[in-house]
């Protein structure tokens, strides 16, 4: 009779372990079965997520983004007339900050915060009785000095003594004498006095403070005439003349101020490529205030090369400025080197060439790349409009 094959099992006898192992592996596999269709079912489902979101992105299911409405105006070459605004600042016409020259107690305050002080005027005294002490006793030296002097000239023209002695004793005297001129010049630095006349600011210190010369006490301002600095493109350098009549402005009051330029910088910034000017205007009233921001509108005639944009299609930036101009029909960001303004318009320097169309409303809501629908265009030349341009 053939042999039978023997069962593996014969061989491999059943021990806990290998049940252990077979039934953990029939576990594992039953699991990865019930598993596996739920994660192909979940990718698949993730999937058709994303592809929606893109589809929404791009305006629909496969659809072409949405157009932004917008209006544009046409950049051309045009007259500067009359004039250009550049922002200032009005700053006094002098001001330094009040401080001692020596340390010690402030016995007196001379002053009254906000009101005006003549040139040369006490305001603060520093506690100077030792000082006074000293003197006194300098002063006793060199009357005792010039007394003995006196006796030694007097026997110095007898030939009683020799012109040495004499010499000794014009000496001392003249070292009392400079001793009295030392001390008094200590005094003097404890005293604060106005180096010109002008109007105090608020006070820092109070009577009875213990100041040094790094305590500040209060600034004194002269205002009038009020003085205001601008800066201009290079171009118009050789306009700011001194004399030169300017008109500024003021937030919260309606009034035009005159001024004239009476000094600018002797170099133009390599960096703006601008010039700083000063000028000068009556303040007599104290209307205008140090640190006021200022419109400062400049006559310079006609300028029949320069491209001028509205402002509302300047978009500020951190680095400079930017605007938006339509190409192919998207919107395209342009940086520019923005120069004057005048009330309504911007001038451009750089970025920008003739025949571009800059977008003027919306300019928040457009990114570089959005499609444009051109609701409006203008033209600077004669204010035409086309309805529905693309």
């Amino acid at each position: 009779m053939p042999a039978q094959p023997l069962q593996w099992y014969l061989y491999f006898p059943m021990t806990k372990l290998t049940k252990r192992i077979i039934i953990g592996g029939i576990v594992i596999a039953g699991l990865a079965a019930l598993a596996i269709p739920k994660i192909i079912s979940v990718q698949k489902e993730e999937a058709g997520q994303k592809g929606t979101a893109a589809a929404g992105a791009r305006g629909g299911t496969g659809g072409s983004p949405q157009a932004v409405s917008v209006k544009g105006f046409v950049v051309s070459q045009q007259s500067l007339d009359g004039g250009m605004m550049v922002p200032g600042t009005i700053i006094a016409n002098e001001s330094v900050e009040l401080r001692s020259e020596a340390s010690g107690r402030v016995v007196s305050l001379n002053f009254s915060e906000g009101r005006p002080v003549g040139n040369g005027a006490l305001l603060v005294k520093i506690n100077d009785q030792e000082l006074q002490a000293q003197l006194k006793q300098a002063i006793y030296r060199q009357q005792l000095s010039e007394a003995k002097e006196r006796r030694q000239h007097q026997l110095l023209m007898k030939e009683a003594v020799s012109q040495a002695e004499y010499d000794v004793a014009l000496s001392e005297l003249n070292t009392a004498t400079a001793q009295i001129d030392l001390i008094r010049a200590q005094i003097a630095r404890t005293e604060v006095r106005a180096p010109f006349a002008g109007r105090v600011g608020l006070r820092s210190i109070s009577q009875g403070s213990y100041i040094s010369p790094t305590t500040p006490i209060a600034t004194l301002y002269s205002i009038d005439p009020i003085k205001v600095e601008f800066s201009i493109p290079e171009k118009y350098a050789g306009l700011m003349e001194p004399g030169a009549e300017i008109s500024f402005t003021i937030q919260g009051n309606e009034r035009r101020f005159r001024a004239r330029v009476f000094a600018t910088e002797p170099m133009i910034d390599p960096t703006t490529r601008t010039l700083l000017v000063r000028a000068q205007s009556p303040n007599a009233d104290g209307e205008v205030q140090p640190g006021a921001f200022a419109e400062v509108f400049l006559p310079v005639g006609n300028d029949a090369a320069t491209l001028l944009i509205p402002a509302e299609a300047v978009i500020p930036e951190a680095d400079g400025q930017k605007v938006f101009v339509a190409n192919g029909g998207k919107a395209v960001a342009k940086p520019i080197k923005a120069g004057v303004r005048t009330e309504t318009m911007v001038q451009v320097l750089g970025g920008l060439q003739p025949g571009d169309t800059v977008i003027t409303s919306g300019v928040l809501t457009v990114r570089a790349g959005s499609p444009l629908n051109f609701t409006e265009v203008t033209n600077a030349t004669n204010n035409a409009t086309n309805k529905g341009a693309q």
